[in-house]
């Protein structure tokens, strides 16, 4: 998929690529998949930013301060094999939902 922004439907669509692209100062505020790394990278003032696996640091101008988590888990999630998750609580999971945690990682709420 070439194509981000908001579909018909109103949800966010985010442009997927192979590889990641050369900085431009027009990628300033973008957001991006690059499927070779798996990753989400996000356009700061300057240069590509990895976005990792959560919602990433944000922060003013080239600041990466913030980790914001919601408190409610809804659907369920498996942490990804030889890594570690943190979150910050109180955290609700739902009825019903599953958090699966592998052999070797951890996850840890603050």
């Amino acid at each position: 998929m070439k194509f981000h922004g908001i579909d018909m439907r109103g949800k966010f669509v985010v442009q997927r690529l192979s590889t990641i692209p050369t900085f431009v100062s027009t990628d300033k505020g973008r957001l991006i998949y690059v499927e070779d790394e798996d990753e989400f990278y996000f356009g700061g003032t300057s240069e590509w930013k990895k976005g990792g696996g959560g919602s990433g640091a944000v922060g003013g101008g080239d600041d990466l301060l913030f980790y914001e988590n919601d408190q409610t888990a809804t659907t369920d999630y498996t942490i990804t094999a030889g890594k570690n998750a943190m979150t910050t609580g109180p955290v609700l999971i739902d009825d019903g939902v599953n958090v699966t945690i592998p052999d070797g990682s951890r996850w840890v709420i603050l």
